[in-house]
C-alpha cells in the first residue's frame, strides 16, 4: 500500500495524480483513499468501492455483501480522480428522521443512507447527530463495509 504525504483532498483530477488505491492520512487523522468514479458522483455521497478503486454512488438496488464503503470529499465525474474518506470523521449524505448513532444502510436514492433494516446494513459508520433533512449530516467512518446486501438475510 502507497501513503501520499500531501493530497488536495476536495478536488478531481483529469488524469491520475496518485496511484489508486494510495491512502492519505490527514492532521486530523482522517484515512482517505485515492479512487476513480466509475459514474457521476457528487461531494458527500456513499460510495461503494471496488477491488480495482473504482467507485459507485451506493444503491440498496445493487449492493455487493463485503465491498468497501468510503465518502466521496468531492464531486467526481465519470473517469475522474479524487480521494474518499475511509476513515475518521466527516459529512455523509443522510435522509432525515436519523437519530445520534443510527446503523445506517443503502437506500434507493443512489448515494444517500438512510436506517439499517435486515436487508441493507453497513458496518462501521455511525450518524453522529439526529438529522432532520435529507443533506449532508455528519458521521463517524471506521473502514464500513456492507454487512448485508440487498436480498441476503444472514
Amino acid at each position: 500500500m502507497v501513503h501520499a504525504m500531501s493530497a488536495a483532498i476536495e478536488r478531481s483530477d483529469i488524469s491520475a495524480e496518485h496511484r489508486l488505491g494510495t491512502r492519505h492520512t490527514d492532521e486530523g487523522g482522517n484515512v482517505h483513499t485515492y479512487v476513480r468514479a466509475a459514474a457521476n458522483v457528487s461531494r458527500h455521497d456513499a460510495v461503494e468501492l471496488a477491488e480495482d478503486f473504482m467507485c459507485v454512488r451506493v444503491s440498496a438496488f445493487d449492493d455487493q455483501l463485503g465491498s468497501a464503503i468510503a465518502v466521496a470529499c468531492c464531486d467526481l465525474e465519470e473517469g475522474r480522480f479524487g480521494w474518499v474518506l475511509r476513515s475518521g470523521r466527516g459529512l455523509c449524505n443522510l435522509e432525515r428522521g436519523l437519530n445520534k448513532n443510527a446503523s445506517l444502510g443503502a437506500t434507493r436514492v443512489a448515494g444517500r443512507l438512510g436506517p439499517s433494516s435486515p436487508k441493507t446494513l453497513i458496518s462501521g459508520i455511525l450518524s453522529e447527530r439526529a438529522t432532520t433533512a435529507h443533506g449532508p449530516a455528519p458521521v463517524a467512518l471506521d473502514f464500513p463495509a456492507i454487512k448485508i446486501a440487498c436480498g441476503e438475510l444472514s
